[in-house]
C-alpha cells in the first residue's frame, strides 16, 4: 500500500469514526454497521483497500475466495454462474451484518445494478437506516493498464489473453459511481497507485 493510499484510507476511516459507524463493539445492537462496497476494475487495488478494513475489524464477503471454493480451490469463473457469485458474496456479507459486523463486499461492484443489488441485500438484515454504506472508487485506467496489474500480480491461472479480455468486458460495463446511488458516503479515489 503506498502512503498517499495509506493517508486517504486513514481520512475515510476519521470520518467513520466520527460518525460511530463500524468502530464499536460488535455486540452493540445499536451500533450502526459500516458496509464497504469497493467499485473499479480488475487490478484497481480494491482488495488492498479491503485488507485496511480488514485490519480494523471488519469483516470481508471476498467474491475470488468464493469462486475458488464452488470449483475445487481452482479459479474458475463461469459467466453462466455470475449472478450466484454475487447472490452468494452478498449472503455472505448479510451475515457478518447479521452477527453484528461491519462488512466488506470485494468484488468489482463496477455497475449501479450490483451495487444496488448489495446495498438492498444488506439493508433487509437490519434495516437500511442500521448500515452506513461507503462507496469507495478506485482510480480507473484503460483496459490494458488493469489487465496488465491483474498478470502482474497474480494471474490466478489465467492465460494473459484472458484477462484481456475480462478487462475489456469491465471497461465495457463500467459505470461510475454517482452520489445519487443510495451510498452514505462516496470517495472517488485520486490516482493512489504511483
Amino acid at each position: 500500500m503506498t502512503e498517499r493510499l495509506k493517508n486517504e484510507l486513514d481520512n475515510i476511516w476519521a470520518k467513520l469514526q466520527q460518525a460511530g459507524v463500524g468502530t464499536g463493539d460488535h455486540n452493540d445492537p445499536n451500533q450502526r454497521l459500516g458496509v464497504l462496497v469497493p467499485i473499479g476494475m480488475i487490478g484497481s487495488g480494491k482488495t488492498t483497500v479491503a485488507k485496511y478494513f480488514l485490519e480494523k475489524g471488519w469483516l470481508m464477503a471476498y467474491e475470488d475466495l468464493l469462486i475458488r471454493s464452488f470449483h475445487g480451490g481452482e479459479y474458475d469463473y463461469l459467466n453462466s454462474l455470475k449472478y450466484h457469485y454475487l447472490n452468494i458474496m452478498a449472503d455472505v456479507a448479510a451475515y457478518w451484518i447479521g452477527q453484528g459486523y461491519s462488512a466488506i463486499t470485494d468484488s468489482t461492484n463496477h455497475t449501479k445494478e450490483r451495487r444496488k443489488n448489495v446495498i438492498e441485500r444488506l439493508a433487509q438484515v437490519r434495516g437500511r437506516d442500521s448500515i452506513y454504506v461507503i462507496g469507495i472508487e478506485m482510480p480507473k485506467m484503460d483496459a490494458a493498464f488493469h489487465a496488465n496489474m491483474r498478470i502482474g500480480t497474480n494471474t490466478r491461472g489465467y492465460a494473459v489473453e484472458r484477462w484481456k479480455n475480462v478487462a475489456a468486458e469491465h471497461d465495457a460495463e463500467y459505470e461510475a459511481l454517482t452520489d445519487d446511488e443510495g451510498f452514505d458516503l462516496v470517495v472517488h479515489l485520486p490516482n493512489v497507485f504511483s
